[in-house]
């Protein structure tokens, strides 16, 4: 589905370039002549994208009704684009135009796959992530989202939480920045490579419901509760409930865990854990009452105000998530007035991680449960109709079909779209990785599908609650003055998606939000971490937990806030039930650790400070790991040793790797970059994970045969491996990042080996001593065969562009970014996870971000870093220009304030210029979508056609 970009380019056959470029394909070349070509292709495909690179000077007229005449953009050093216009409207504009110059490629693809068009794209290939976000119905909410703004806007339709004036205002920031992105494209010389690769010419103009949305794909991508439910039901049929309850627990019952929203730690959490909680928020806040994301209170910094700090993690790839941008709005009214400074996701205005002069704030993931999945029976009528069971009774579903247009086939693909009571309907399929284990392992829960019914599976989340508003939030961010305001913001967000919010303000308060409201069951806690009856009326949800009700602190006692994906309430104290999903609590323990540490004889924090805590190391189960092995092993003499291997495996010299690989006993568990008992470590623990799983299925294993499924026949070691792993079920990564056991396996690890021979899979493996001193043993021969044992070596990490791959080349040629030596893994405060238990690269979430807010002087003591650039054209200068700060840990000024920025400006781009005194009328050649034959229309002012808003400068090509 991928050709080269243009055959005058390069009039050569892609099979040539794979068979020259990839060793592992390579048939008659050799690595020289392969790498040669590779670096030559790149050289090339640079010299074609040329052309796109953004021009960020110059005087252009805006051409868009609305628009002031002193809009302008100015950029710094290092790419970063501030924005300034003395009006609303105009500042989101230029925000969209910033967008569309840097990220025109990333906005396209993040709409193809919100709208179930990927297919148009990349083909049949892609079918199946289409279908699933058709099933889902994530473009029909998204213009139900649109559709309830403009008819609140416009008096319509009542929301009381929205005025119409307000609304009209949200529908004006969507649209004029959608223009701006549409202006952007019209006015570049040359679309980046990427549309030329895949045919993705002209361009599609931008709409407000293309923002819409892409926040309900990063919703759907980001909530949690179904995956798990599914995989679950299956191992658990698979391996039986003893042995599937250790590795799939998800349940953190650590000593020491440092809760977001402790019992009584404030005046809000202690009004919080009343069954009133009306007033929850109209009590006094008084100071000093009281991913990762931590705020530490002015009692413990040298600026007696709150530093916060923030970095999400998220896969780090070419083109990166987050955007960072400044918002200047110099109205007359000061009311209307804002600045605004951060990160914000590509595709939705302003910003979601940064600060507004008075109010500062960060985030991570949620992971309280808010989707489930139903097991449904199903039946077609006489006349084709489909109705689902419920109480005995056979209710109508409602269906319609949908169409996907896919790239290469002239007839499109349909499939009926089928939704019950409890949600639409998701086809086995469109599961992709995990498909036939979900058919099976529903299966027996369902009973088998006869004459009378099918069975099939239904999904019912937060990313799909009609009508939410979260782009109101966002716009109300930009505003805030107290911590009152800003939980009335997140009260939209928490509509559609749930994330842990950290907020600090100037006058010296810090406090935490939970957004997402979680959906309020029939059914006992726990058993939604299995498919509900779709059958049974208990299983229907009664509503969602009101955002009044979730957890949220205001100024804790204990000085400081911490959350890290990790469960953030004690459920003994806190009535209201948010599901078991989080992450294990490691980081966040490290975090308190440390604060403690640097607090304990009365040192003040700074900035820096913070900084140095964000790098920092540390692995609390890495520590716990190799005192668990120095106990079992040191005592053991080498006869016993030598009774866990074969005559074979000593004569290999098995007990000699042992004895050498107890070098671990005194591992500090620090994971630096330098260190070589780091990478034995990782190959130990994974090689124990790998022996464990591989244990199943094992046909000498009595309990196997007696559990043997339909779900055991499909189930293979490497299916069991990728779920234990926490990967999601689309290999593509374009709907779930990962599964809800993602993070776990750690914890769960170290529960079994803190049991010994109460452990199924520790006693079925013959012992704790067994299983450490051949796992050692095992993991000490792969380390002698490594080169450069160093920890920064083995866990290096390529920031990859997805069409490098695409185009066969290797990795860190064509259109990836460099490859850095990374410290860490998934437990450490500075997060990097590794890519799987066989693979020692960072993969898969790492910082993908780093802000940093002492509340005492934002202009000075502000830091914000990403780990690529702004633009991701390839070829540009701020491609990939922060990758080595990033990775060596360094975190510059953010320069915000209108002063700082013009100083240190290097570009500027403004909208100065009047119109043209006689339009002169010019030609585009129109490809619309519906359009049966081209057709020449007349163009004034250069403006683009307004169905594929063509550059003219594009015509040449097109033609």
């Amino acid at each position: 589905a991928v050709t080269l970009f243009v055959s005058v380019a390069l009039p050569v056959d892609r099979r040539r370039i794979v068979a020259a470029s990839s060793p592992r394909r390579r048939q008659t070349s050799s690595r020289g002549e392969g790498m040669a070509f590779a670096s030559g292709l790149t050289f090339l495909l640079k010299a074609f994208s040329r052309r796109a690179v953004p021009e960020y000077d110059g005087s252009h007229f805006a051409g868009v009704e609305g628009v002031g005449l002193d809009a302008k953009i100015v950029r710094d050093a290092d790419g970063t684009p501030t924005c300034f216009a003395s009006d609303e409207k105009s500042v989101f504009f230029l925000n969209g135009v910033c967008q569309g110059q840097d990220r025109l490629w990333q906005l396209h693809i993040s709409r193809m796959a919100a709208l179930g068009r990927v297919c148009e794209v990349a083909g049949k290939k892609a079918l199946q992530v289409d279908v699933m976000v058709r099933q889902i119905g994530l473009p029909s909410v998204a213009r139900g989202d649109f559709e309830h703004l403009k008819q609140v806007a416009e008096g319509k339709r009542e929301d009381s939480a929205l005025c119409p004036e307000e609304a009209s205002k949200v529908v004006d920031m969507l649209e004029y920045f959608a223009k701006g992105v549409n202006w952007a494209a019209r006015n570049c010389r040359q679309l980046p490579i990427e549309f030329h690769i895949t045919g993705q010419r002209p361009w599609e103009p931008w709409t407000a419901t293309h923002s819409l949305a892409v926040a309900r794909l990063h919703g759907f991508a980001m909530c949690f509760g179904s995956q798990h439910a599914i995989l679950r039901q299956a191992l658990y049929e698979a391996l039986g409930p003893e042995a599937a309850s250790e590795f799939t627990s998800t349940e953190d019952r650590e000593a020491n865990l440092p809760y977001c929203c402790p019992p009584y730690d404030s005046k809000l959490s202690a009004e919080l854990a009343k069954a009133d909680i009306a007033s929850a928020l109209n009590i006094g806040q008084e100071k000093g009452d009281g991913s990762n994301v931590f705020v530490v209170s002015g009692e413990f910094t040298a600026s007696q105000k709150p530093i916060l700090a923030s970095d999400p993690h998220l896969r780090v790839k070419i083109p990166g998530f987050w955007y960072q941008i400044n918002l200047h709005c110099k109205a007359k009214a000061e009311e209307d007035s804002f600045v605004v400074a951060g990160a914000g996701s590509v595709g939705l205005p302003a910003v979601f991680i940064g600060h507004n002069g008075t109010c500062a704030w960060g985030i991570t993931l949620g992971y309280c449960d808010v989707e489930d999945i139903f097991v449904e029976r199903l039946r077609r009528t006489a006349d084709g109709k489909c109705e689902s069971l419920l109480d005995g009774e056979w209710v109508p579903c409602r269906t319609s079909v949908e169409e996907l247009r896919v790239k290469g086939q002239r007839e499109p693909e349909r499939f009926v779209r089928v939704e019950t009571v409890h949600g639409p309907v998701l086809s086995f399929p469109s599961l992709q990785e995990y498909g036939k284990l979900a058919e099976a392992g529903v299966g027996s829960l369902a009973g088998s599908s006869s004459s009378d019914y099918e069975v099939a599976v239904s999904y019912q989340g937060l990313p799909i609650r009609p009508r939410s508003c979260s782009v109101v939030g966002i716009r109300r961010f930009v505003r805030v003055t107290d911590f009152r305001e800003f939980d009335q913001a997140l009260s939209f967000v928490s509509r559609s998606i749930c994330l842990n919010f950290a907020y600090a303000d100037t006058n010296g308060h810090l406090g935490w939000v939970l957004t997402g409201e979680v959906p309020i069951r029939q059914t006992k806690p726990g058993e939604e971490m299995f498919p509900l009856k779709g059958w049974e009326s208990r299983s229907k949800h009664q509503g969602y937990t009101p955002h009044a009700n979730m957890p949220k602190t205001l100024d804790p006692k204990k000085g400081f806030v911490i959350s890290t994906n990790n469960k953030v309430v004690d459920y003994e104290d806190f009535k209201h039930y948010l599901g078991y999903c989080f992450k294990a609590g490691f980081r966040a323990r490290a975090i308190e650790s440390e604060l403690k540490r640097l607090t304990s004889e009365g040192r003040k924090l700074t900035v820096e400070d913070i900084r140095g805590l964000q790098q920092n190391v540390q692995s609390v189960p890495a520590k716990e790991f190799c005192e668990i092995l120095k106990a079992t092993l040191s005592p053991l003499s080498d006869a016993e040793i030598s009774a866990h291997f074969s005559k074979e495996e000593l004569k290999d010299g098995a007990l000699e790797r042992v004895k050498e690989g107890l070098v671990l006993c005194s591992f500090d568990g620090v994971l630096t970059k330098e260190s070589s008992s780091a990478t034995l470590y990782q190959l130990t623990h994974s090689q124990l994970v790998l022996d464990l799983l591989r244990l199943w299925p094992n046909d000498n294993n009595l309990e196997a045969k007696q559990n043997r499924s339909r779900v055991t026949e499909i189930f293979s070691t490497s299916l069991f491996q990728r779920i234990i792993d926490g990967k999601g079920f689309d290999n593509a990564k374009a709907l779930k990042l990962v599964n809800e056991f993602d993070g776990h396996v750690h914890l769960n690890i170290l529960k079994m080996i803190r049991g010994g021979e109460k452990s199924w899979w520790i006693r079925t493996a013959g012992g704790l001593g067994k299983s450490l001193s051949r796992a050692l043993a095992a993991a000490v021969s792969k380390f002698t065969q490594i080169s450069d044992k160093r920890w920064g070596t083995a866990h290096r990490f390529t920031i990859q562009h997805p069409f490098t791959a695409a185009l066969g080349l290797p990795e860190g040629y064509g259109l990836d970014g460099p490859t850095l030596r990374m410290g860490g893994d998934i437990n450490t405060i500075a997060m990097s996870k590794l890519e799987s238990f066989t693979d020692l690269r960072t993969g898969g979430a790492t910082v993908s971000m780093r802000f940093l807010a002492d509340m005492s002087n934002l202009r000075d003591n502000c830091r914000l870093i990403t780990p690529v650039g702004m633009c991701a054209v390839l070829g540009s200068p701020f491609y990939t220009n922060r990758a080595e700060r990033w990775a060596s840990g360094e975190v510059p000024k953010l320069v915000w304030a209108e002063e700082d920025v013009l100083l240190a400006a290097v570009h500027t781009l403004d909208l100065t210029s009047p119109p043209p005194r006689s339009p002169v009328a010019e030609t585009a050649i129109c490809f619309g979508p519906l359009q049966q034959s081209l057709q020449v229309l007349p163009l004034a002012n250069g403006d683009g056609c307004e169905c594929c808003l063509l550059a003219i400068a594009e015509i040449p090509k097109h033609r």
